[in-house]
């Protein structure tokens, strides 16, 4: 993807003109400051805008809208990047070219419709689907209370990382959850709305469009100011020492083992994230090597960086008697991070599987659209870029870069059942 191929139509507003697919995709992002009764409104709000609006009053008519536009499609989610928090329009349908009967406009309108003409009316929303959404959202969080695996990572994030926005913003249980949710009220929503379309990120439009449709949806979808902030990363507080939570709810257990990197800069995030390819592939990743196939201590096992936030950790499901072995085994996946032999081969293979990965998905819709949602929020470099980087490093890097990884957090959910 060339990515001088992309255009911008006014402040904010992005276009990529591209004829190899059938797909036409708009996409539009509002931030919001997020808060714990912010995001339960998110939730209520991207449900509410999917299930009705002042046109379309009910689900069964958007859907039936939706297969009149020969599949046209919308998804309208709350989102979060690093300590950035938005609410997604995206929209999407199929080359009327293709089809053969021009429904573009129609198309657009109908898009238009979901965005702005929201089911409002004097201060109120539909109260039957307000409720029922209100309804479904208790439903899912008390049946999240009953999955081990949802609880004891809300745990690990609670002590981990307390001064978090991924835990300071989000309601801790069921009965805060009830509490929130009691005080919200239609006009809450109502005013959330109006706050978040005032605050315009960014958007795009991606297929095979001319010059006068960039322009028709340029014109439909106007906003004057972009409120664009690049500024993602946040660097996490992480807590020092360990922290054991004991279950009666499930058998299984589960052992968090977080590092720091000291001084981290963005722009290495490509060097932690091919660590992290050496640690978890599936042929020859280090952590099933040691952990899974010589000590059988574990039922499955993975590391996961979080290049926006940081920090990096290595979480296993465990029988609870053998913490102190996989921990031990862990320590020794660290040893061998540092043995050139071993992290030549290992670096070798990875880098060989990502390129290999490149050119096949460059085959792919998703690629592009990956690519020009990167560049349009400025999330990171091109993919391109990225694999340049990637392929110049050496073993004398990944040693250098692994010895910057400070454990600092070591939390265990025993499950005591």
């Amino acid at each position: 993807m060339n990515l001088e191929d992309i255009k911008i139509k006014y402040p904010g507003f992005y276009y990529y003109q591209c004829n190899t697919y059938a797909s036409i995709e708009i996409n539009f992002k509002f931030n919001y400051e997020s808060t714990k009764e912010n995001y339960v409104k998110s939730m209520i709000l991207c449900k509410y805008l999917s299930e009705t609006n002042a046109k379309y009053k009910t689900l069964k008519k958007l859907n039936d809208k939706c297969r009149d536009l020969y599949s046209a499609n919308y998804f309208i989610d709350f989102t979060n990047t690093a300590n950035k928090h938005f609410i997604e329009f995206t929209f999407n349908m199929y080359d009327y070219k293709i089809i053969g009967e021009n429904y573009f406009k129609d198309a657009i309108n109908f898009f238009h419709t979901i965005m702005f003409k929201p089911n409002f009316k004097d201060n109120h929303l539909d109260t039957f689907i307000f409720e029922k959404i209100k309804q479904e959202i208790f439903d899912d969080e008390k049946e999240a209370n009953c999955e081990p695996r949802i609880m004891q990572y809300r745990y690990f994030l609670k002590y981990a990382f307390p001064q978090s926005d991924k835990v300071l913003n989000k309601y801790e249980d069921i009965n805060e959850l009830t509490e929130i949710l009691s005080k919200i009220t239609e006009k809450d929503i109502i005013d959330f709305y109006n706050e978040i379309m005032n605050n315009f990120v960014r958007g795009y439009v991606f297929g095979n469009l001319n010059d006068n449709e960039i322009d028709y949806i340029a014109q439909k979808f106007k906003f004057e100011t972009s409120n664009f902030d690049s500024n993602y990363l946040i660097h996490e507080k992480i807590s020092s020492g360990e922290k054991t939570i004991k279950s009666k709810d499930t058998t299984q257990s589960y052992l968090y083992v977080v590092y720091d990197i000291s001084n981290y800069s963005i722009k290495e995030r490509y060097i932690y994230q091919a660590i992290v390819g050496i640690l978890n592939s599936s042929l020859s990743g280090l952590i099933y090597n040691v952990l899974r196939d010589e000590l059988s201590l574990v039922y499955s096992a993975n590391s996961t960086f979080y290049g926006l936030r940081g920090f990096m950790y290595i979480e296993a499901n465990i029988d609870k008697k053998n913490k102190d072995k996989c921990l031990e085994g862990i320590e020794e996946i660290f040893k061998r991070l540092q043995d050139k032999e071993i992290i030549g081969k290992l670096l070798k293979f990875y880098q060989d599987k990502m390129n290999q990965n490149y050119y096949t998905k460059q085959e792919e819709l998703k690629y592009y659209l990956n690519e020009l949602n990167n560049f349009v929020y400025e999330i990171s470099d091109s993919e391109e870029k990225n694999l340049s980087l990637l392929n110049g490093l050496t073993t004398e890097d990944i040693i250098k870069y692994v010895k910057r990884l400070e454990k600092k957090f070591i939390f265990f959910y025993q499950g005591d059942k």
